[in-house]
């Protein structure tokens, strides 16, 4: 009692990490494999996670929204479970019975949220038509009011997801389930559901088995796989416990010199990129991805060429890495009151492209 404080903020994040931590999903390990949920997450941030690369320093874990979706998927279960009829189980699906599935070989995970399973076939609504199945992989999904209004289509990240569960449970179970649902729930308008069939793809199921042996056969720390959060815009990049030392890694491989004697390849090359970029950057919001690509593409050519410039007839191509302005500590600043220039953090080194092309 001597030390206590009384703290609610300190209490309750403190709880959320205890609660984190002593999950053990069904005594799994789960830093030893590629967990469904995270097999399409950046293959950079797995390859940081599963090789035990320490954090950025001051990276603080969120649970917040893992907290919401375990609340939220206990509500979802029950609501399932009373009104299947009884021919029809859902199996795995609380976390007393949750079943954590392991491939050590192909170090794959997967816990799902349930499985429908019959001895009888029963009808799933696939894009308006019903299709007999006995089996089916569930996935739960809470998600914040903004987004829900714009989701139109289920999240990569997920539809992933289901596919290894899927290639999981069918290899080391005796069930097959032939679709996966995602029901997506508003987190704060229970009431609000969308939901998704997604039809299991062996091809797909494939490549997740070679992309997580390459996670854990990774042997070149010089030469990390592609930021693919970066390449995706970013958003994941936002909560990554790696991005400055991702962001680090990313300036350290630009070219630090600028050639005059390179070969007319490489101008020809960056030439049909930079017109290439100029027209998708001109339709961008529904190019906005091949612009990231092309962009990456360019970067790269740079680096081939061991230049940070290229100049020519048509415009010039540069590469450099742009250093963000100063943040300030907003929780250190309104602790102690003082001036906020005693608490700016230093901007990170960010690379940065430059296109110039003459009409």
């Amino acid at each position: 009692m001597d030390d206590f404080k009384l703290d609610t903020k300190v209490m309750l994040l403190a709880n959320m990490t205890r609660k984190s931590e002593s999950k053990t999903w069904g005594g799994h390990n789960r830093s030893m494999t590629n967990g469904a949920s995270e097999i399409g997450q950046c293959q950079r941030k797995l390859v940081f996670d599963k090789h035990g690369v320490d954090p950025d320093s001051g990276f603080v874990q969120d649970y917040g929204a893992a907290e919401r979706g375990n609340a939220m998927e206990d509500w979802v279960v029950d609501g399932l479970k009373h009104s299947l009829p009884d021919d029809i189980e859902l199996i795995w699906a609380t976390d007393e019975g949750q079943k954590t599935l392991v491939d050590k070989l192909a170090y794959q995970s997967a816990t799902p949220d349930g499985l429908f399973v019959s001895k009888d076939l029963f009808p799933l609504n696939v894009d308006g038509t019903d299709v007999l199945t006995n089996c089916v992989y569930n996935e739960i999904k809470s998600i914040d009011p903004r987004p829900y209004d714009f989701l139109r289509e289920p999240k990569q990240v997920h539809v992933l997801q289901c596919q290894q569960g899927m290639d999981l449970v069918r290899r080391l179970t005796e069930y097959e389930p032939t679709h996966a649902v995602i029901t997506y729930v508003n987190a704060s308008f229970y009431s609000q559901i969308k939901t998704f069939i997604i039809p299991f793809d062996q091809k797909i199921a494939d490549g997740l088995r070679a992309r997580s042996l390459e996670v854990f056969n990774w042997y070149s720390p010089d030469k990390l796989p592609m930021p693919e959060g970066k390449l995706m815009g970013g958003d994941e990049c936002q909560y990554c416990a790696w991005r400055r030392q991702c962001n680090g890694d990313l300036v350290a491989a630009l070219p630090t010199q600028e050639k005059s004697n390179y070969e007319q390849a490489i101008e020809q090359r960056l030439f049909d990129l930079a017109v290439k970029r100029h027209a998708l950057v001109s339709v961008k919001k529904d190019k906005e991805q091949e612009v990231r690509d092309v962009e990456q593409e360019i970067k790269e050519v740079l680096q081939e060429a061991d230049t940070k410039k290229v100049k020519a007839d048509w415009g010039s191509v540069s590469v450099y890495a742009q250093k963000s302005p100063p943040r300030y500590d907003k929780e250190k600043f309104e602790k102690a009151g003082l001036k906020p220039s005693d608490f700016q953090t230093e901007g990170e080194y960010t690379p940065r492209l430059s296109v110039t092309l003459r009409t």
